[in-house]
């Protein structure tokens, strides 16, 4: 809830900017922004039928593969 809330002020806050934007930048952040939703709501649903400890296991994995392939780009950028 709070991430959307956050979302929805940031609209506001940056509604003269986001209305600049070409159409199709709209539409990938359209798209996202609905992908968002969409694995939150999972999100909520998974915690239902895990335990605590294992949507905590589940969410520390996610991370840490999402960490792995940033450092690794982070890598490959300073090198190449």
């Amino acid at each position: 809830m709070c991430y959307l809330l956050g979302k929805v002020a940031q609209i506001i806050i940056l509604r003269e900017s986001i209305v600049a934007l070409p159409k199709s930048d709209l539409l990938l952040i359209l798209i996202l922004t609905i992908t968002s939703i969409a694995f939150l709501l999972i999100g909520i649903r998974l915690r239902r039928y895990l335990s605590q400890e294992e949507f905590r296991q589940l969410v520390l994995v996610i991370l840490t593969a999402i960490g792995i392939r940033v450092g690794w780009q982070g890598i490959i950028g300073l090198i190449g």
